[in-house]
């Protein structure tokens, strides 16, 4: 027999905490609209170019799933991003019916400057190293993160 969690009544320490993630969510948000400003790109755009540069290749179909959005808006935002030379199109090597999606080398730059951006706010970078470690060993007891959101990423130490 499935255990159902029990939601209590939030006390004030948990309406510190998340009070705390709003605040470093607004910083990590300023941060990355000003990167997405200064590279012309839309959040949705972000997100796809994100995600190509976490997974790799990704059929149309299962980037859209993945971003929560129909066929035809992946189409428009992979149009763009294609004429930017952020991504091209490749025929599937098993199934010539589906297209790849692929970042360039100029997209995973600029998913990289974007990224980077947002990770460099004041309320990151300023955290000491033992802290970052013990947030990354903690926080995912909140949820799980799927493959797809954490992709390829390594603990660099920093």
């Amino acid at each position: 027999m499935a255990t159902v969690a029990v939601n209590r009544a939030a006390t004030a320490r948990d309406q510190e905490l998340v009070l705390r993630f709003f605040r470093v969510a607004l910083d990590v948000r300023r941060a990355t609209e000003a990167a997405l400003i200064a590279h012309g790109l839309t959040g949705p755009q972000f997100g796809a170019l994100l995600h190509l540069r976490l997974v790799g290749a990704i059929s149309m179909r299962d980037l859209a799933e993945s971003l929560g959005c129909d066929a035809s808006n992946l189409t428009g935002i992979a149009d763009r991003l294609e004429r930017r030379g952020l991504m091209v199109r490749r025929v599937d090597s098993q199934d010539r019916r589906i297209k790849n999606l692929v970042l360039t080398d100029e997209g995973f730059r600029v998913a990289e400057a974007v990224w980077a951006a947002a990770a460099s706010t004041t309320a990151i970078v300023n955290l000491p190293a033992a802290v970052k470690d013990t947030l990354l060993r903690e926080l995912p007891k909140l949820g799980p993160v799927t493959r797809a959101e954490c992709g390829g990423l390594q603990n660099t130490g920093a």
